[in-house]
């Protein structure tokens, strides 16, 4: 729906302990939880970059997608978090990133939430 914020604000995401805890995968959406009480709910359009460099996207429902890889990232502590208009990288101690992409458009793709702080709905 609109680009994202810049990397300051949502810095919160990396804030301690900032573990991937558990990710839940319905037909049209994820959600990434964090122990820091931090969530990304995201759409259709994600990608994750193995530990090596290489990649992988993930932009179908997920009922007809490929497996997913991202599963490696459970329990993996979340170092880092870069914002570029409509992606926002996710940075993993392992070297893994995660990809969460937003859109232009009448509907929300992206809601990054704070437990008890500010909430970006994308």
């Amino acid at each position: 729906m609109y680009a994202f914020p810049s990397a300051d604000r949502l810095a919160f995401l990396i804030e301690e302990p900032a573990r991937l805890i558990q990710i839940a995968v319905n037909a049209t959406s994820l959600r990434f939880v964090f122990d820091n009480g931090c969530y990304v709910d995201a759409g259709l359009n994600v990608g994750y970059v193995r530990p090596d460099g290489s990649s992988v996207a993930y932009d179908k429902e997920w009922f007809v997608e490929k497996p997913i890889e991202f599963h490696a990232l459970i329990d993996q502590k979340a170092v880092s978090v870069e914002a570029s208009d409509l992606e926002m990288r996710i940075g993993f101690g392992n070297g893994a990133a995660l990809l969460i992409y937003t859109d232009i458009g009448p509907y929300e793709a992206v809601a990054v939430i704070k437990r008890g702080g500010p909430e970006f709905y994308l």
